[in-house]
């Protein structure tokens, strides 16, 4: 996992994350950093967020719905079986499909 600076060809500060080890951000560092992006861009008023989890409903961390949330985005969990990509990429079409018919 790699930390936004980094992306940004910025160096990573570990002082900036309490838990950090080996000078590499914690998986909290990151979470937020994921949280507050996800706050940002659902802040935009042209911005629509759909989340599919494609995590196991038995071990999910609901990090997936996390981010929904605070974008103020769509959450979709997808049922285990349908983990092939075609049927992600069906399930996220129809999902889209109603979604727009919902704002119009």
């Amino acid at each position: 996992n790699v930390p936004l600076c980094e992306s940004l060809d910025e160096t990573f500060d570990p002082e900036v994350d309490e838990e950090s080890t080996e000078g590499k951000p914690s998986r909290t560092y990151l979470k937020e950093e994921v949280l507050a992006l996800a706050k940002k861009l659902g802040s935009l008023s042209d911005f629509n967020l759909l989340c599919v989890d494609t995590e196991n409903k038995y071990l999910t961390t609901g990090f997936a719905q996390e981010i929904a949330t605070c974008a103020h985005g769509r959450y979709y969990a997808l049922p285990t079986k349908t983990m092939d990509g075609k049927a992600i990429a069906s399930v996220t079409h129809k999902v889209m499909m109603a979604e727009d018919h919902r704002h119009r």
